[in-house]
């Protein structure tokens, strides 16, 4: 079968014999290659959020003591 690529999008030739079952299958096969990375994503992006509340604290933390002691 021949493919043709344009623009980083894969075009199929009218006469492909990529039929419904075959096409369910590749998707299925991309979004269980995608998910775990989504899921990977998200949980890297909550510790960064924590990270960045605990920071924050800290800051606000060492503000106080600096205006405590009139620096």
């Amino acid at each position: 079968m021949q493919r043709l690529v344009k623009e980083d999008v894969l075009v199929l030739p009218e006469s492909s014999s990529y039929d419904t079952k075959k096409l369910w299958h590749l998707t299925h096969g991309m979004q269980r290659l995608v998910l775990p990375e989504s899921a990977r994503d998200a949980q890297r992006l909550q510790e960064l959020t924590d990270e960045l509340v605990i920071a924050h604290k800290q800051i606000d933390s060492i503000d106080h003591q600096l205006y405590a002691h009139d620096l």
